[in-house]
């Protein structure tokens, strides 16, 4: 096993993968998914230019490092459908909220070094704070975005 496999599996991986086998709630699973998920990759800067590297350079190790882990993917979605179905989330696919999720969370981060100066005048505090509030803030936005109308 490579060690990119063991860091992600073991720093990433494992703490997602937990979350989605113990939430049922399609939006407490989005709070906290949003917030380990920024918290674990602010606590590991290198991991999201880690990815991207193996993006680039290897996608197929990635993916398989990805679907070995056992993320319960198909669960997530399952959720998702059923929380749908209830009338709570309007009806879309429930990829494009998974890939507005991931990308909301992991853009800030690998974009610190352009976006502290220029939006935080080099504040390293300032910016650590936002990407703090970004936990909820994502996971309010996702929400507000795909909650059924009359809700």
């Amino acid at each position: 096993e490579s060690v990119f496999s063991v860091v992600i599996k073991k720093l990433l991986l494992s703490k997602i993968s937990a979350i989605l086998e113990q939430e049922d709630d399609a939006f407490e699973l989005i709070r906290k998914f949003t917030h380990t998920y920024i918290e674990v990759l602010n606590n590991n800067p290198k991991i999201p230019f880690f990815i991207l590297e193996e993006i680039h350079k290897n996608p197929g190790r990635l993916s398989r490092t990805f679907l070995q882990a056992g993320l319960p993917i198909e669960k997530v979605v399952n959720i998702i459908n059923k929380t749908i179905e209830q009338g709570l989330i309007r009806p879309m696919d429930p990829r494009q909220i998974l890939i507005n999720l991931l990308s909301m969370c992991i853009f800030p981060l690998l974009g610190r070094n352009m976006m502290q100066p220029i939006l935080f005048n080099h504040d390293a505090e300032a910016f650590e704070q936002f990407l703090e509030s970004r936990k909820t803030e994502v996971a309010d936005f996702i929400i507000h975005a795909i909650r059924a109308p009359h809700i």
